[in-house]
């Protein structure tokens, strides 16, 4: 079982962290879905599916994560390191489901190549939702520490002469979960910088959740 931090945020200062309200501007206006309604599983990888905060009225704050393609790799305020992969199953037994959410057209844009590890020992080619995946990971094994703040300090693999001037170790991570979606998310600045700013412009994860299309919610004529 995972060591969880026994001592959570505190309300004021999860409050003073979401204080600041910048409004996302959405690829299209979602239609509202029904209240209480359970939202669809996700369906491909990079979906980022949503739930409940667990924090007694702050639950509509809302927590995110990535769907992998078989578990959800997300930020918790957990011991050791704040990067966890559970089961979606454990994901939407905590709180309240919301759904899944997906960014349109990331399989069609091009390959990345990518570190497969802390170390950076080699990069491969790997498509859009691969690649934002293989980050994700990479983030996970670097190890980061989780924060109620909006900012965050991207974990970074180690680099080695010819790519650095010297040697850098890895650089740890520090996370809240949006945040974390939003640096996983980050191969997509490289192909369309607009789309990841929306992303990067949400300062909580409902906003962040709602800013893409839903799985399961028909698209209505505008």
């Amino acid at each position: 079982m995972k060591a969880y931090i026994s001592v959570r945020p505190s309300y004021l200062a999860l409050m003073a962290a979401l204080l600041l309200n910048v409004p996302a501007h959405a690829q299209w206006r979602r239609p509202p879905t029904v209240p209480m309604q359970v939202g669809a599983n996700p369906v491909s990888a990079a979906d980022i599916v949503g739930r409940d905060l667990d924090m007694i009225g702050l639950g509509g704050v809302g927590h995110v994560g990535i769907w992998t393609g078989n578990l959800v790799i997300e930020a918790l305020n957990t011991s050791g390191n704040a990067i966890n992969t559970n089961s979606l199953f454990d994901f939407k037994s905590r709180t309240r489901y919301w759904g899944a959410v997906f960014v349109d057209g990331l399989e069609k844009m091009p390959s990345q190549r990518m570190c497969t590890d802390a170390s950076c020992s080699y990069l491969v080619a790997l498509g859009m939702k691969e690649a934002i995946i293989q980050n994700a990971l990479v983030i996970k094994q670097i190890g980061a520490d989780y924060t109620v703040a909006d900012g965050y300090i991207s974990a970074l693999p180690a680099c080695s002469p010819p790519a650095c001037a010297s040697y850098r170790r890895p650089v740890r991570g520090l996370y809240r979960c949006n945040k974390f979606v939003v640096d996983a998310f980050a191969p997509l600045s490289n192909v369309n910088l607009e789309l990841w700013n929306v992303m990067s412009r949400t300062n909580r994860p409902s906003m962040l959740f709602s800013s893409f299309n839903e799985r399961g919610v028909v698209l209505q004529p505008k």
